[in-house]
């Protein structure tokens, strides 16, 4: 379960606000006492995936540095395990860092979302952020919009692009 549907960041009250903050806390204590726990028995990627979550626990608590260099080398962990999802998430939670290469992470981020077989919302949360963060007067989010729905049509059970995309030959 994703950071983003556990709590309601939206809070409007500052009461709120702070128990979501001493919520989060307290949920980051509880993990990293279970990576200390779990650093004894655990797989290598078992304990990537809870640093990943820590990860995703400190940008919620707007603390990007340090899941930063948290999550930074198990991205590397990630592709040579041929994890290419889980490697995709990993520069989602690098790209929201707001560290100066996230914007270098997003990109990493999309080219194995697009690249690799990876779930679509996977792909498709990677390319929102361009879309959301394109001018209006560019290109770049119409591009990303139809990879998007390309990469969602293809999931589905087509190794083409939708019928209506491909170039069509006059009769």
């Amino acid at each position: 379960m994703s950071i983003k549907q556990t709590y309601d960041f939206g809070s409007e009250s500052g009461e709120d606000a702070i128990d979501s903050t001493e919520a989060l806390e307290a949920r980051l204590k509880a993990l990293r006492e279970r990576i200390i726990t779990e650093s004894q028995s655990a797989d290598l990627l078992s304990l990537a995936k809870l640093r990943l979550d820590e990860g995703e626990l400190l940008n919620a608590l707007e603390r990007g540095d340090e899941a930063w260099k948290i999550v930074r080398p198990i991205v590397d962990l990630f592709t040579q395990a041929a994890q290419w999802e889980l490697a995709a998430e990993a520069c989602d939670v690098l790209s929201q860092s707001e560290h100066d290469d996230a914007l270098v992470a997003l990109a990493n981020g999309i080219w194995l979302a697009v690249t690799f077989p990876v779930d679509p919302q996977v792909s498709v949360s990677l390319l929102q952020y361009v879309i959301d963060d394109t001018p209006d007067d560019s290109d770049g989010a119409a591009v990303a919009a139809a990879v998007a729905r390309c990469r969602c049509a293809c999931s589905l059970g087509s190794s083409s692009p939708p019928r209506r995309w491909s170039r069509r030959t006059p009769a």
